[in-house]
C-alpha cells in the first residue's frame, strides 16, 4: 500500500509539473488571451493568404490578439471571413485599416490593423453580432505576390539598363582578354615587386 501511495504522489507531482510548464509556455508566448477581449469579424475580398486559426493580430506592429476562426462566406465564395479576438484596450476605430502581413521572410500570415483617428467612433455590430471590419484589398498581399512584384521591378531595371550592362560586360571581356595576352608581363612585374 505504501508503494502505491508513493506512485500516486509521484504521478500527481509529474502531472502538476507538466500542467505548470504548459501553462507557463502558453502564457509567455501570448497564445492565450487571459484578459478581456473584443470579438470582430474581418471580411477579406479574394482571400487572406497565410492566415489561419491561431495567427496573430497586430495593431501598428504590436500583438493584440489572435484569429479564432476562419472560413469562406457562404453567401459569397470570393470572400474569406475571419473572427478575431482582440485585447479590449486596443483602439480599433471604423477607419482602422485592415490587411495581411507576413512575419519575416518565411513567416506565416498575420492580420494587421493600422491606425485610425481618435475622432472616429469604434465599430459596432448589428443585432448583437460582432462588429465587421472590411480588409483593404491593396493591403492583402501574399508572399508570392510580393515576390512577383519584386521580380517585375528587377526585370524593369535590367531592361532599362540593358545597353549599359552590355557595355560593362564587353569592357570586362576586353580587359580579361588583354590580361590573358599579357600574363607573362604581369608575372614579371609581380616577380619584380617581390624582389623589392
Amino acid at each position: 500500500m505504501e508503494r502505491q501511495a508513493r506512485f500516486v504522489l509521484m504521478g500527481s507531482f509529474v502531472l502538476a509539473f507538466a500542467v505548470a510548464i504548459f501553462g507557463s509556455v502558453y502564457w509567455l508566448h501570448g497564445m492565450g488571451t487571459f484578459g478581456a477581449t473584443t470579438i470582430y469579424t474581418v471580411r477579406f475580398q479574394g482571400g487572406a493568404p497565410g492566415v489561419g486559426i491561431g495567427s496573430s493580430v497586430l495593431f501598428d506592429g504590436l500583438r493584440v490578439g489572435e484569429v479564432t476562426s476562419i472560413g469562406f462566406n457562404p453567401a459569397d465564395p470570393n470572400q474569406v471571413v475571419a473572427t478575431i479576438a482582440v485585447d479590449q484596450k486596443t483602439p480599433v476605430r471604423e477607419d482602422t485599416q485592415v490587411g495581411v502581413d507576413t512575419q519575416g521572410l518565411m513567416g506565416g500570415g498575420v492580420i494587421s490593423l493600422r491606425g485610425g483617428t481618435a475622432a472616429s467612433p469604434a465599430p459596432s455590430g448589428v443585432g448583437g453580432a460582432p462588429p465587421v471590419l472590411e480588409a483593404d484589398p491593396a493591403l492583402v498581399l501574399g508572399l508570392s505576390e510580393t515576390a512577383r512584384q519584386v521580380l517585375q521591378r528587377i526585370d524593369k531595371i535590367l531592361a532599362d539598363n540593358a545597353d549599359s550592362l552590355h557595355a560593362t560586360l564587353s569592357n570586362l571581356q576586353v580587359f580579361s582578354d588583354s590580361l590573358g595576352r599579357n600574363s607573362g608581363h604581369v608575372d614579371a612585374i609581380m616577380q619584380g615587386l617581390e624582389r623589392m
